[in-house]
């Protein structure tokens, strides 16, 4: 096995962290917005639009994912932080399925559309009070997980490459000095 991602799991890494970090962050800055500030619901718009297409581009990513020759971990990393790494990942995953579709299912239950950049998502959930309520809890639940999963991803790379001198950003593409 090659001791890189193929291309396309980079891509698919790439893409959809910096969305997904971008939407964790816009998330918690439309939160502390008030009602009445003009700038709210574009936002809300866009995170959705943004949400749908990471929503969209999770089958490709997990066929892809399934398909793809993934470059065993380097010798040095100890055989618990490999399972805590594949749970991890599992994690991710979950995750990057949860939030949207319980996104999807606020929006619509809460008798809100969502345009996806000039196409407007078909209805399939009526307007549901108690229900919107649940999935606005369960997409901040999940938010919240997200946010940690992803700071503990993210640590564990600048430990690799701090402390045991392994730069694992090099499976992605990245090239560290030093």
């Amino acid at each position: 096995m090659s001791a890189q991602y193929p291309t396309s799991m980079k891509w698919f890494h790439w893409m959809m962290g910096i969305a997904i970090i971008g939407l964790l962050a816009v998330g918690l800055y439309m939160e502390g917005l008030p009602k009445e500030d003009p700038n709210k619901w574009p936002l809300y718009d866009l995170h959705k639009a943004i949400g749908v297409c990471v929503l969209l581009l999770f089958l490709p990513r997990v066929l892809n994912r399934l398909r793809s020759a993934v470059p065993a971990l380097p010798e040095s990393i100890k055989p618990l932080e490999q399972k805590a790494s594949h749970l991890g990942h599992l994690a991710l995953y979950g995750l990057m399925l949860a939030m949207p579709v319980s996104g999807v299912v606020m929006s619509q239950s809460g008798g809100y559309p969502i345009n996806v950049f000039g196409w407007v998502l078909p209805v399939m959930i009526d307007k549901n009070p108690a229900l919107f309520e649940l999935a606005k809890e369960a997409h901040e639940l999940i938010g919240n997980a997200l946010i940690v999963v992803v700071s503990i991803h993210v640590l564990a790379v600048i430990k690799h490459r701090v402390i045991e001198k392994t730069n694992l950003l090099e499976r992605m593409g990245f090239r560290l000095r030093g």
